[in-house]
This record gives structure tokens, C-alpha cells and sequence, in this order.
């Protein structure tokens, strides 16, 4: 999947204590996962944020 985003606000908030505890909001979509699922998503956006500072994207 690839995910391009212009332009756009994304918006992250916490839900303690339910199933799937943080919500990401970007475009008008909004995706709900489990906290391991955010930091695997958190570890992602870096390496490829610092892979396109590197020239190699």
C-alpha cells in the first residue's frame, strides 16, 4: 500500500481502555488500531521521512 497525503492535517487521539485505543485521522478517513500497531506505523513514517531526507526514496 502506498499512502500519499498533501495538504492534509492528520490528527492522532487516545482512547484509553478500549479494543483499539488510538484513532490516526487523516483525509477524512480515520483508522483505528491497537498501540503496537501505532509504533510499527510511528517506525514506518521515520524511515521513510528520513530515507526521502537521504535522497533515497
Amino acid at each position: 500500500m502506498r499512502l500519499v497525503v498533501r495538504r492534509s492535517k492528520a490528527r492522532v487521539t487516545a482512547n484509553p481502555g478500549t479494543p483499539f485505543p488510538v484513532l490516526f485521522e487523516f483525509s477524512g478517513v480515520a483508522i483505528a488500531m491497537r498501540s503496537s500497531e501505532a509504533i510499527a506505523l510511528a517506525d514506518q513514517l521515520v524511515d521513510a521521512a528520513e530515507k526521502l531526507r537521504q535522497g533515497r526514496a
